[in-house]
């Protein structure tokens, strides 16, 4: 259960925002890293048929987005 905490100082919630938006784009990145170190490993080993399908990946990314966006707990939010 994520807690709700009211805030209406602006900057704060600016602060916020921008933390989900970089945790958002660091779980991208890090997926990303993954899936290329794989694809790459597979291509090294000769692998002949590698499937990629782009609405997999699109699938797991907004799937990550949407984790992250319902999940995020700001560091302002753990002080408080």
């Amino acid at each position: 259960m994520i807690p709700k905490i009211s805030c209406k100082d602006k900057e704060t919630i600016s602060h916020i925002d921008r933390d989900k938006q970089i945790a958002i784009t660091k779980a991208i990145y890090d997926y990303y890293k993954l899936k290329i170190n794989n694809d790459t490993l597979q291509f090294l080993a000769n692998d002949k048929n590698p499937q990629v399908q782009d609405s997999l990946i699109k699938k797991e990314l907004d799937k990550l987005v949407e984790d992250i966006d319902n999940n995020f707990v700001s560091d302002y939010e753990k002080a408080a």
